[in-house]
């Protein structure tokens, strides 16, 4: 395969991934193409995408199907869940807007399909 028909496939998954969810489709209306050009779809089975309190990543993520679960660790090694999010939530927005590490873990509770941005692009699209 030529690497413009590896972009052109690549496109139309993100298009499909945007398409698969009316929020999803609603949040992503407004995104510039270029950026939308740049964006991947990445796909996890369960436990397997995990975001760690307290690090920093390049990425932003805006969860196109399945759930994740939002948790603090405790000194005394408990878990504090926050929220489960589902399709149409971003994961990492705040951590990208104030180039912080993550305030809270996340890790999926199902097979998830995210859309992934860098966060220099997710800071310009906001």
């Amino acid at each position: 395969m030529i690497k413009s028909e590896a972009i052109i496939l690549s496109i139309n998954e993100v298009y499909e991934a945007i398409n698969s969810d009316s929020q999803v489709r609603q949040l992503m209306r407004t995104v510039p193409l270029n950026i939308l050009e740049r964006m991947r779809v990445r796909y996890f089975a369960s436990k397997q995408f995990v975001l760690h309190q307290d690090e920093r990543y390049d990425h932003t993520y805006l969860l196109v199907s399945g759930r994740v679960k939002v948790f603090l660790n405790s000194p005394s090694g408990k878990q504090v869940v926050l929220d489960v999010y589902e399709p149409g939530m971003f994961l990492g927005e705040q951590e990208a807007i104030i180039n912080r590490p993550y305030s809270a873990s996340i890790v999926n509770i199902s097979p998830v399909t995210v859309l992934e941005m860098a966060n220099a692009d997710f800071v310009e699209w906001t």
